[in-house]
């Protein structure tokens, strides 16, 4: 069974229901599919915000902890701005959604900082341990932005009611 936005609107629903859920730029996206396109702006913006730390750091002699700064503020801007475009396909205004990014980022950061330090009590001591512990950490924090985005950040107002 393939699933897309589509599948999730109640029997019955008009073809505005599905437009406003499916967006009017195309063909639906199976959440897959839109999965693997979030999944790709994050590595896109990790080369980019590491890209911008570095050339701050070494090429313009930034102090470490303005450079690293630097490189998220410019990398949330960026992940943003594709997410928003490239993965959810949303237009107009950006403001509302940019809050509710930042919010997201902030929330799914709390939740990779509560699974990182869970797992490393679970996991123990040890160089294996610590690399399991922040790969869950990572995935917890790539899922829950994602279902966050996906149902809260670039959401119509028309999808959210009243």
């Amino acid at each position: 069974m393939k699933l897309t936005y589509s599948s999730f609107l109640p029997r019955g629903a008009g073809e505005g229901d599905r437009e406003a859920v499916e967006g009017a730029s195309g063909p639906p996206r199976s959440l897959a599919l839109t999965f693997i396109r979030f999944v790709l702006v994050g590595a896109a913006n990790t080369g980019v915000g590491f890209g911008v730390i570095l050339a701050l750091q070494l090429g313009l002699g930034a102090a470490p902890h303005l450079a690293n700064a630097g490189g998220y503020a410019v990398g949330l801007a960026f992940s943003f701005t594709l997410n928003r475009r490239f993965v959810f396909a949303r237009g107009g205004p950006a403001r509302r959604a940019a809050a509710r990014f930042g919010a997201a980022a902030l929330a799914a950061f709390g939740i990779n900082q509560g699974v990182l330090w869970a797992a490393d009590r679970l996991l123990g001591p040890g160089s294996l341990a610590a690399v399991a512990a922040q790969a869950l950490a990572a995935a917890s924090y790539t899922v829950t932005l994602f279902a966050l985005c996906r149902g809260w950040v670039f959401q119509r107002a028309a999808e959210l009611g009243p």
